[in-house]
């Protein structure tokens, strides 16, 4: 098991929340490139989830796959006594509640089918697990009991966050440029971070800039979980760390936004602050999901720009031209903000169901509106045929909100030099 939360149910009309666990039973590879985990192990077909709450109430968990069937994710039902009080009470009564919960000892089981085809004829009298007879006439197995002996309760509710694949830093990225992103989006409204980072050694970055910044950005841990790949791919479990965000710290934030540190995200010609805040705030009530397009900026590089010692790309917007990447052949189109109550399954980046009554809909760039949001993307090497068609409108306001980047950025070049990667 990666996580367990209580997470709400993914219906608009059904309000109240869940126990939501997530799993991986790694399987074989169906993917030809070979940078990501394996999908899960058809035996997990075989498996059924309880979930027990003290010593009393027993519930059954539904399972569902997610992403490319690279993960399990469970839901049970809360106790009866819960479910009142958590749709309608008041956020202290939640975080009350919750605190209940977590001093209350819960129990997740696993139990598997023993299919005497599968396992042979005498399979009962070879497994050493405690078995039970299902109303079916068939047997099952204690295959896994998980304790939940570690709970946190969110105490902070936060408009907008960004959960980060997790990082590696082996010389293709730079803590200048780490400190720019996060700066650049502390401008657009993103309350916080929600950092995840192959080299432990980063946490006390994030600790760092959370006193310099006055931000309450998160760290984890994330290390690769497949046995099947070197730790090395970057892209080998991006779901699952996704999956643990949205259940992690989904109860608290109200939109999550799922990007790479290398992406920029802001309004077309709208560069106050907290304007990508203004334009989700503008969004009808049952949009769960909002895709942006992935753009990118060249052309001729403006003139008379703030400077930045050891920023060389800032601003990242500072161009003449940018360019959807919706023309070009081969580059991937959106990327999503998403409400966490909203999103069913999910893979890297986006959302692919919705619960019910919850809408996914495009922020569309081919529209001449401004404040709809872009996320430019500035890669180290660009796609052939970008050609630069949509002029940047250089307006005083978005000079100034680089003046004031660049004033929050200076003086932090104690943020320039941690010793991170050399774990």
């Amino acid at each position: 098991m990666t996580t367990a939360s209580i997470h709400p149910t993914k219906d608009r009309d059904a309000s109240g929340y869940v126990l939501t666990s997530t799993w991986y039973f790694e399987g074989k590879n169906s993917f030809d490139n070979q940078v990501i985990q394996g999908t899960v192990a058809d035996d997990w077909k075989l498996f059924s989830f309880e979930c027990t709450y003290g010593t009393d109430d027993t519930v059954h968990g539904t399972a569902e796959l997610q992403a490319r069937n690279e993960y399990v994710l469970v839901d049970c039902p809360l106790p009866p006594w819960t479910r009142d009080i958590l749709a309608v009470g008041s956020t202290d009564t939640r975080d009350a509640l919750l605190r209940a919960l977590g001093g209350t000892d819960i129990r997740i089981n696993i139990w598997v089918t023993l299919d005497s085809e599968r396992y042979g004829a005498d399979v009962l009298e070879r497994v050493p697990a405690p078995v039970r007879s299902r109303a079916d006439g068939r047997s099952e197995m204690l295959f896994i009991q998980h304790h939940i002996d570690a709970w946190e309760t969110p105490m902070r509710d936060t408009q907008l966050s960004i959960c980060t694949a997790p990082l590696r830093f082996d010389g293709s990225m730079s803590l200048v440029d780490v400190l720019e992103w996060r700066v650049f989006h502390l401008y657009q409204g993103v309350d916080v971070v929600h950092w995840y980072s192959r080299d432990p050694e980063f946490a006390s970055w994030v600790a760092a800039a959370n006193a310099a910044l006055g931000t309450h950005d998160t760290y984890m841990d994330a290390p690769v979980l497949s046995r099947r790949i070197t730790p090395l791919y970057l892209y080998s479990d991006q779901a699952l760390w996704m999956d643990d965000c949205m259940q992690r710290y989904g109860f608290a934030d109200a939109w999550q936004a799922f990007f790479d540190v290398d992406e920029f995200l802001f309004p077309l010609d709208r560069p106050q602050p907290g304007a990508t805040l203004a334009r989700l705030d503008r969004l009808p009530p049952d949009v769960g999901s909002l895709d942006v397009y992935q753009v990118y900026y060249g052309g001729n590089k403006v003139d008379k720009l703030p400077s930045v010692p050891g920023l060389a790309k800032f601003p990242r917007n500072a161009w003449s031209h940018w360019q959807p990447n919706y023309l070009l052949a081969g580059a991937r189109y959106t990327k999503g903000i998403y409400r966490p109550e909203a999103v069913r399954t999910m893979w890297v980046h986006s959302s692919i169901t919705m619960g019910n009554s919850w809408r996914r809909v495009h922020d569309d760039v081919q529209a001449d509106r401004p404040g709809l949001l872009q996320l430019l993307h500035s890669r180290g090497s660009l796609y052939d045929g970008l050609n630069f068609t949509e002029k940047v409108h250089i307006t005083s306001g978005l000079r100034h909100s680089w003046e004031i980047m660049a004033e929050t950025m200076s003086g932090l070049d104690h943020l320039h030099t941690l010793p991170v990667g050399k774990a």
